[in-house]
């Protein structure tokens, strides 16, 4: 973890007040446990794919150690830590390949208000200039990313106004 040893007992009263005996946060929960970290994230779509990227063990619940790991990438994290992150938040399928649908389908939840045909060209662009017609790896993925860097933020909106 990239947090200090009293960041993480400051984490770790708050996230016990906050839990109080169940010891766990569940997806219903998350997005209130989030600000423990001081994210405040509205979009319930990232909420629900950050909360499956936390709950490493896949058994529905977040526990501290998950938490804090989670939080550190988010918070403090290399770009390589954040890379992977983003990759698996993409990753649908949780299969550790990044179909074009996936990318898609994530960039769509987390920006509603914009047009899903264009997010789809944006994507369908991406994916051509790189010269990938199936599902791209994590190898691939960072390649991507460094094309279009904003995909780290799953930012279609910022990817549109500062193409790199």
């Amino acid at each position: 973890t990239h947090f200090s040893k009293v960041e993480i007992d400051n984490l770790h009263h708050s996230y016990v007040t906050f839990c109080g005996k169940a010891k766990f946060v569940y997806i219903e929960q998350f997005s209130e446990a989030l600000k423990i970290l001081h994210l405040h994230i509205e979009n319930e779509y990232l909420i629900k794919r950050l909360f499956h990227v936390f709950d490493r063990n896949n058994d529905g619940k977040v526990n501290f150690r998950e938490f804090v790991r989670g939080g550190s990438v988010l918070l403090k994290g290399t770009l390589e830590e954040r890379l992977r992150m983003s990759f698996i938040t993409y990753d649908l399928s949780g299969t550790e390949l990044l179909s074009k649908e996936h990318m898609i389908t994530v960039l769509c939840g987390v920006n509603p208000e914009e047009d899903p045909s264009k997010i789809q060209a944006f994507v369908s662009g991406i994916y051509d200039e790189m010269r990938y017609d199936q599902p791209i790896d994590y190898r691939q993925y960072r390649q991507v990313v460094s094309k279009s860097p904003a995909l780290l933020s799953y930012s279609y909106v910022q990817s549109v106004r500062n193409p790199d």
